[in-house]
């Protein structure tokens, strides 16, 4: 009888879907699917609904339903019945991420309600302390994805990651270099947290990324994030040393800052000789006139010690030595050990961005940025057998100087259900050139010129029956006679997953579930050359690894070395962006954009704390330095502005 009945239903649904589709109530979603509305909207119901909502004091409504990514009309009216109410701000899911996948849709769309009207409150504060409210000022805030937008478009939902997003332009269009395609790790260390993402000649996008516990469904930069950083809390826990995520933020700060803090990243760089307190500010204290407290940090590094090696005595000794001594460690070895994990916390996200997709991250250039970015940038780069580093003489503020550097970006995106085959794709191209057409009037209309609009086309492809799909661009595929005129996006597809899967499925077809179009209006300022008109070669430094010394702090001082090499016979009257680098073995290559000021170098020697000792280090101010200076390492380089 069962299977008598389900013969039966299953007739009864065939027959059922011939009808519904035959019916000329049907109509076409977004999607190019067939659509019937069997229950119309409501309204006096909802109305009922949203007073009740109103009434509680809510003013800011996310709106989602199951089908709206290919039938947004109920949306639109539930919308327009919220606004008459009363709502001052109402977020659709079919206008904020018109995507199939109905629950990161709505976590987007609950998320930009919950953001925007805050950022809305910020803007119009910002607005009022201008004349006439910025009225005739055109004003861009820079987005989660890399590109600005202007201030009356930006929304919460591609807001999350704007900061550190005008990191990544910075670099890649400081760091990268055409000619070479050596693809870029980006490594923004801060106070907080550090920052680590990709760019091989174009920007690499998530559509889906989870912050805060909750899935947001937008594009945005692919940036992981980790939170070790310059002011991160060093702990002792159960034999381990643990770093973060606890952070002693600005206030009151690393125990150095003279405030009660506790010991973080900061202070054991401090400890170890590898910050000079003399050459900060006396911005610190209550009364925020006092030096960096090496004094402080080497008290609190003491009392850490202290518990690590009362740990060591009660651990029973080894079975195999009843003899052995048990061990102790000094205050550097400590220290030395917490860096060591903070470094290989830092390492983690970059190996998930480069071997977790099949790329090796020896053959990536560091581009180190960020307030202690240049402090551990040399450690990170040896732990991931990388040889060049690279960092901008704006690498405390690059993620503002990328904002100067970023285009202006307009997205238009629309779901999609076809099969990428030949019958398909002069809809495919219809489509794409639709919304094209749709992002070069958006750019138009903010007064760019044709001649500075790009536009660059996207599909979401995946394999049929299948989960993981993927966002390609045609980008370096050509088209051909078996693909769509804007590109070869099946040999696109297939190669992407076949570098971040290992296999390909051949037999299956590809399905298109979202056409993305980005349009791009170039910016005013142009990217920097890696070298200057006369062509000079960027200059190559030495840091090699330090030889076996003494433990024990504080070092005694030693006195000053002459200059490594003389300065060059004149200046010339341009400004270079010149490099420097390290070999892996015994050095490292570092490439440092500075400008070519020439005058004599008299550098000043300090005592460094290594893995193996303590180690002479020269220190060397950014203005002393030429183009042609070889410096022997270790060596700490000093710049006004980091």
């Amino acid at each position: 009888l069962p299977c008598f009945a389900h013969k039966m239903y299953s007739q009864f649904t065939l027959q059922y879907i011939l009808n519904f589709l035959a019916e000329s109530s049907c109509m076409s979603g977004c999607t190019g699917e067939r659509v019937q509305v069997w229950q119309a909207l409501n309204e006096s119901e909802l109305e009922r609904e949203l007073q009740q909502v109103l009434s509680r004091g809510i003013r800011s409504l996310a709106v989602v339903l199951l089908h709206s990514y290919t039938w947004p009309d109920h949306e639109r009216q539930v919308g327009e019945l919220a606004r008459r109410l009363g709502f001052s701000h109402v977020s659709l899911s079919s206008e904020v991420m018109p995507m199939v996948r109905v629950v990161p849709r709505g976590f987007t769309a609950c998320a930009d309600a919950y953001l925007t009207p805050c950022i809305h409150r910020y803007l119009n504060g910002f607005r009022s302390g201008f004349q006439h409210s910025l009225r005739d000022v055109r004003v861009l805030f820079m987005q989660s994805d890399g590109g600005l937008t202007p201030m009356d478009q930006f929304s919460g939902s591609r807001a999350i990651l704007s900061g550190p997003a005008g990191g990544v332009v910075g670099y890649a269009l400081t760091t990268y270099s055409k000619e070479e395609k050596r693809p870029v790790i980006g490594f923004d260390m801060g106070g907080t947290s550090t920052d680590v993402s990709r760019y091989a000649g174009e920007y690499e996008h998530v559509f889906e990324a989870s912050t805060a516990g909750i899935t947001i469904q937008a594009p945005q930069l692919d940036i992981n994030t980790v939170a070790a950083g310059g002011g991160s809390v060093l702990f002792f826990r159960s034999g381990l040393f643990v770093v973060g995520p606890e952070s002693a933020g600005a206030h009151p700060g690393p125990a150095c800052y003279r405030k009660g803090g506790p010991l973080t990243v900061t202070d054991a760089n401090l400890c170890l000789g590898r910050l000079l307190p003399h050459f900060f500010p006396k911005i610190f204290g209550e009364s925020e006139d006092q030096p960096l407290s090496e004094e402080d940090a080497q008290r609190s590094l003491r009392y850490l010690t202290q518990q690590v090696n009362s740990f060591l005595q009660e651990q029973p000794q080894g079975a195999g030595d009843p003899g052995a001594a048990r061990g102790t460690m000094s205050a550097e070895e400590v220290a030395m050990g917490f860096l060591q994990v903070a470094n290989e916390a830092m390492c983690r996200p970059i190996r998930a961005l480069t071997q977790a997709k099949g790329h090796d991250t020896s053959q990536h250039t560091l581009a180190c940025f960020g307030g202690a970015g240049g402090q551990h940038a040399c450690a990170i780069a040896r732990s991931l057998g990388m040889k060049t580093v690279f960092i901008h003489k704006y690498s405390g503020i690059l993620s503002a100087y990328g904002m100067a550097l970023a285009d202006v970006v307009q997205e238009c995106q629309e779901p999609c259900s076809l099969v990428y085959e030949e019958e398909a794709f002069a809809l495919l191209d219809g489509r794409m050139s639709a919304l094209e057409e749709q992002c070069v009037a958006a750019l138009l209309s903010q007064g760019f010129n044709r001649s500075d609009i790009s536009t660059e086309t996207f599909l979401h492809l995946r394999y049929e029956r299948t989960d993981c799909a993927l966002m390609c661009s045609a980008h370096g595929f050509p088209a051909n006679a078996q693909n769509c005129r804007h590109g070869d996006f099946r040999t696109a597809f297939t190669s992407r997953y076949l570098s971040e899967f290992g296999f390909t499925i051949p037999e299956r077809p590809i399905v298109v579930d979202d056409i993305r179009v980005r349009g791009s209006g170039r910016s005013c300022v142009g990217a920097e050359p890696r070298l200057s008109p006369s062509g000079h070669e960027p200059r190559v430094e030495t840091v090699s690894k330090p030889a076996a010394g003494t433990k024990g702090f504080p070092p005694p001082p030693r006195p000053p070395l002459p200059p490594s090499s003389p300065p060059c016979s004149a200046p010339p009257d341009y400004s270079l962006d010149a490099n420097y680098c390290f070999d892996m073995k015994d050095t490292i290559y570092i490439y440092i954009y500075i400008n070519v000021i020439y005058s004599a170098c008299c550098p000043q020697v300090v005592r460094c704390y290594f893995d193996d000792g303590y180690q002479d280090t020269t220190v060397y101010l950014m203005a002393d330095l030429s183009c042609d200076h070889q410096i022997p390492g270790p060596a700490i380089i000093i710049d006004s502005n980091r």
